[in-house]
């Protein structure tokens, strides 16, 4: 069975994966991340609860979140025949949020604006990153450049399209499919090295994680209900570090500004550029 997934998986998304068991945080004797930071002493594997997590920077992940990739999910497990119900989805989100820039992404106004004003939405970068604004967007444009030329090289739909909106809709609806179909059979199979990637965000004595690969993964298990999921955490980010984090510390953020992209990722707060997005899930128009 393993291989035949294996041999499946490696044809639609280039990896191959092995079943491990899950074990729960209270198992490992863990009830925070920090606890498994300093006893692993190195990067670690742990299983972080649903509720606390945070799905394409400002969505909660949950059934109830407004993440387009989760009503995707949603949508086709209610109904797995009306696919264009899922492309228009994507077609209405994308289309909600069309020209704004890398200051709009972030929710960064008036004297937080931290990168020049009309630059693409995809020249920026995190206050905690190493990676400055022109690293983060060479290397996301390198990989939707990969990630385009694979699809058309397997998609069984050869029809040729200009629109890079319905190609882009189609395309996360395609892989939602897949990857709803795959988790509901077998469960979400993974091997160590490839793990959906955190980062775990604490504020005091409180925490909450922002996923860092595996968007589409998390949107999933979030769509079907789960309550936790396993992550390899990649960095432990602390507000009271703020004066420390690489790219406050470079003169790219200040302080106010890194700490108000911390906040709006810790609590779920759609920057206002999303707000009609949202208004449009909220109203089911979709």
């Amino acid at each position: 069975m393993i291989n035949r997934i294996n041999s499946s998986l490696a044809k639609v998304f280039g990896v191959k994966v092995v079943k491990s068991k899950s074990l729960l945080p209270e198992e490992l004797g863990y009830t925070h991340p920090l606890l498994a930071n300093y006893k692993a002493k190195k990067t670690f594997v742990i299983d972080l609860p649903m509720n606390k997590g945070r799905v394409w920077r400002w969505y909660t992940a949950s059934t109830e979140s407004y993440c387009p990739l989760v009503l995707c999910a949603k949508n086709y497990l209610e109904n797995t025949e009306d696919k264009d119900r899922l492309r228009s989805i994507l077609k209405y989100y994308y289309k909600s949020i069309k020209g704004h820039d890398g200051n709009e992404a972030l929710g960064l106004y008036g004297d937080n604006s931290t990168f020049p004003i009309g630059e693409h939405q995809k020249k920026i970068s995190f206050p905690w990153d190493r990676k400055n604004p022109d690293q983060f967007y060479k290397n996301w444009n390198e990989s939707k450049q990969n990630e385009i030329n694979t699809h058309k090289s397997r998609s069984e739909n050869k029809t040729k399209t200009n629109d890079y909106l319905e190609f882009i809709s189609n395309l996360e609806v395609e892989r939602t499919i897949k990857l709803v179909d795959s988790i509901k059979k077998n469960g979400l199979i993974y091997e160590p090295t490839n793990c959906i990637g955190a980062i775990i965000l604490i504020d005091g004595q409180n925490w909450r994680w922002s996923v860092n690969g595996g968007q589409h993964r998390t949107s999933v298990m979030a769509a079907l209900g789960e309550n936790y999921v396993k992550c390899l955490v990649k960095n432990i980010i602390r507000r009271s570090d703020v004066e420390y984090w690489p790219n406050v510390q470079s003169g790219l953020y200040s302080k106010k500004a890194a700490l108000k992209v911390f906040d709006q990722m810790y609590n779920a707060e759609l920057p206002p550029v999303y707000h009609p997005w949202k208004k449009i899930a909220q109203e089911k128009i979709l």
